[in-house]
């Protein structure tokens, strides 16, 4: 579960009056904190995506992935089906931990690659990325990323 000030900062470039898509393994306390502060707006989980939208099910104006989404195993591949998920200027917000960070890449110098519980070095995250190779795999799969906090 994200800590609050990264619940604070992503709630803040989730507008009330969107439809969200949390892609993930299960429903996480984002989509809880959202739900609570705008009961009437659409909050909907997958944990994985068919390349098309079934019918009925109308685009999404946002979508969030989980740093753990087994949707970023198979890198651009199951990024790109989101377009057909989405409205033309819908939005992709992420959260993903820096492995280009220090301490990282202090403990990659010294030898230990090992994972931990929790944390940046979590075995449980699909994937990991330091900034540049997140906006690579963002922009290989037709998106065009900014970065809004670090």
């Amino acid at each position: 579960m994200p800590e609050t000030p990264l619940l604070d900062a992503l709630l803040q470039v989730l507008p009330g009056n969107a439809r969200v898509l949390e892609l993930g393994p299960e429903p996480g306390a984002l989509g809880q904190r959202y739900r609570a502060l705008w009961p009437d707006a659409c909050w909907d989980h997958r944990s994985s995506l068919p390349p098309e939208r079934p019918a009925g099910i109308a685009p999404y104006d946002r979508v969030v992935v989980d740093s753990r989404a087994d949707a970023l195993r198979g890198g651009t591949g199951a990024l790109e089906p989101l377009h057909e998920w989405t409205t033309p200027d819908a939005q992709l917000v992420c959260a993903w931990p820096n492995m280009g960070n220090f301490a990282v890449l202090q403990r990659l110098i010294m030898g230990d690659i090992s994972f931990d519980d929790t944390g940046v070095l979590d075995a449980a995250h699909a994937r990991f990325l330091s900034p540049a190779s997140a906006y690579k795999l963002l922009l290989d799969a037709g998106w065009l990323p900014h970065m809004i906090n670090q």
